[in-house]
């Protein structure tokens, strides 16, 4: 509350005046300062593309990261399975094996006439190095763009 003095027989007593708590600012600066405070309010479309890569590379290292534990899953299944089967191909060697009585196999090849082959009936064949032999196949180093790029087309086909 400001005090002020008044012309007339209470001319130097002080008198209460309420002033504005503000006054009217000019509209032209009031426009310029909603411009101000809604220009900063909106998103930068660099920050905007920013947090969408972000977003994709993340949504990508989880994809990957799911991927990968399935892979190990199926992995140590096959692996399983792999044991199991060759269990069961040395039991099934060691039964045919004991299943065959070489005495009446070699006694029937003389009834029909068989006998051991001569030296001239034997044929020796040399392969050369590396042929006869599969080899797994190698997997390709990929370069960083070709590995996103396999990334999505797993994705693709893992949700689609």
């Amino acid at each position: 509350m400001k005090q002020c003095y008044i012309n007339g027989s209470e001319a130097y007593a002080p008198v209460p005046v309420d002033e504005p708590s503000h006054l009217p600012e000019d509209p032209q600066k009031l426009q310029a300062k909603e411009q101000k405070q809604t220009k900063g309010k909106r998103l930068s479309p660099l920050a905007v593309g920013t947090v969408a890569m972000v977003l994709i590379l993340l949504f990508g290292v989880l994809f990957s990261t799911v991927r990968l534990f399935e892979v190990r899953s199926e992995r140590a299944e096959l692996l399983r399975q792999k044991q199991q089967l060759l269990s069961l191909r040395e039991r099934l060697e060691m039964e045919y094996e004991q299943g065959i009585d070489l005495d009446a196999v070699a006694e029937r090849a003389e009834d029909l006439g068989m006998g051991l082959p001569t030296a001239e009936q034997i044929q020796h064949i040399d392969l050369p190095q590396g042929e006869g032999k599969e080899e797994a196949p190698t997997e390709e180093r990929m370069g960083v763009f070709r590995a996103i790029l396999a990334m999505f087309r797993d994705m693709k086909e893992y949700f689609f």
